[in-house]
């Protein structure tokens, strides 16, 4: 009987994998799987030196940290990748892993080698604590209270790579990192107004510091708001004001207060009633103001029509006449009637009759109580004011009277004597 042989066992791994039971074989493959998936899977943001045809090539002495995230459709951007690669490539240094664009300030603040500061500077980070991860962007220009920026944003639906962009000044409430000592880049300019509408300038000359603000140029020839005015006319005051291009406005119309408050009486030159007049200041001239218009004549003693005649055309009633046997008719109204006013129904002097001193007949108020007549014993005397005649007159023949009396008495006895 031959002896059997028997060979030596080799340790084959790959033979024994195959030849393992199924289903041990079929749990091995499967995580092979899941290993080369978990492997080749790309995460939406990661750390890159390209975000979105922007690329990290700047010599800072460092990377990026900061990831670049997909906006979708074909977009992407980060706000904190793009300033980060601004401060490499105009800082020239590489900023320290801040995390979200909302810690970037108060760590900064914490960071001897920068300094955050409330107002904008060009080449300076500019920080908000908005959202849910703030914002950050770089400053290009600033314009007042307004900064032009150059950014990034990751979010749905924004727009690739940088943009550019206009913010007010405080919207970006966390102030604005700068380097510690050196507040300015090469080549920055800031603006400011000055004077009545004017600007002025500076520059940073050494790459760090501010040099001094140039003279205020380009003003106008008033401050705006500014109040002018000046004495116009007799009276007046005219007024002008600035206006917002710091430039004189119109000069208003010529006005002044009236004389004695508008009280102070006045004659316009006119006739009658029409002559009545107040000074007035009208565009700044001196002026007496008619007060009484032209009116239809009454009987009043005055010229209402304003043509240099009283009370004329009979307008107060015929003027009585005396009789032959010197007594004194009735007046006749301009109606034609006769006013019984002036003599009782017998003829006698009525109540409106007034009597001299030897009880006739001195004057007759005629209806209206304007026209008076003067009678006396040599007949009517016309005029309106016959109450006011001399009385003393007959006293005055008397004397006289008496004089002659004593002359021919006086020339009787020197005929005797002769």
């Amino acid at each position: 009987m031959k002896a059997m042989r028997h060979e030596p066992k080799h340790d084959r791994p790959m033979l024994r994998f195959f030849s393992a039971p199924r289903p041990i074989a079929r749990r091995l493959m499967s995580m092979l799987v899941l290993l080369v998936a978990l492997v080749s899977w790309q995460a939406p943001a990661r750390a890159v030196y390209q975000c979105d045809g922007e690329t990290d090539d700047c010599q800072c002495g460092g990377s990026n940290p900061y990831p670049c995230c997909d906006n979708g459709g074909g977009n992407a951007g980060n706000c904190t990748w793009g300033a980060w690669n601004m401060a490499c490539c105009t800082w020239g240094v590489h900023l320290p892993p801040w995390g979200n664009a909302n810690t970037w300030a108060p760590n900064a603040s914490n960071d001897a080698n920068y300094t955050v500061q409330s107002t904008p500077v060009v080449d300076s980070i500019a920080c908000a604590n908005r959202g849910t991860y703030g914002h950050v962007a770089w400053v290009t220009s600033v314009n007042g209270t307004n900064i032009d920026v150059r950014e990034m944003n990751c979010c749905s639906g924004c727009n690739d790579g940088y943009r550019p962009n206009t913010y007010s000044s405080d919207w970006f409430s966390q102030g604005f990192i700068v380097r510690a000592g050196c507040p300015c880049g090469s080549g920055d300019t800031q603006t400011q107004s000055c004077g009545n509408c004017g600007t002025q300038t500076r520059g940073c000359s050494d790459g760090c510091h501010w040099d001094d603000w140039s003279s205020c140029s380009g003003e106008g020839i008033c401050a705006q708001g500014q109040q002018d005015s000046k004495n116009c006319g007799d009276c007046g005051t005219t007024a002008r004001t600035c206006d917002n291009q710091c430039q004189w406005g119109d000069w208003s119309s010529c006005q002044g207060p009236d004389p004695g408050g508008g009280h102070e009486e006045c004659d316009t030159g006119q006739q009658g009633v029409c002559s009545f007049g107040i000074r007035r200041c009208i565009n700044g001239n001196l002026t007496c103001e008619q007060t009484t218009q032209s009116s239809d004549e009454m009987c009043d003693d005055l010229d209402n029509d304003c043509d240099g005649q009283t009370d004329e055309n009979g307008i107060c009633g015929t003027d009585a006449s005396v009789q032959n046997d010197g007594s004194a008719d009735r007046s006749v109204l301009s109606d034609g009637s006769s006013d019984d006013d002036a003599f009782g129904s017998d003829g006698n002097h009525g109540r409106d009759a007034a009597t001299g001193h030897d009880g006739s007949l001195s004057a007759i108020h005629v209806r209206g109580g304007c026209a008076c007549q003067s009678i006396s014993s040599m007949g009517l005397n016309a005029g309106h004011d016959a109450h006011n005649h001399d009385r003393n007159a007959p006293w005055l023949f008397y004397f006289l009277g008496l004089l002659g009396l004593v002359g021919l008495v006086r020339r009787r006895r020197a005929r005797r004597l002769f």
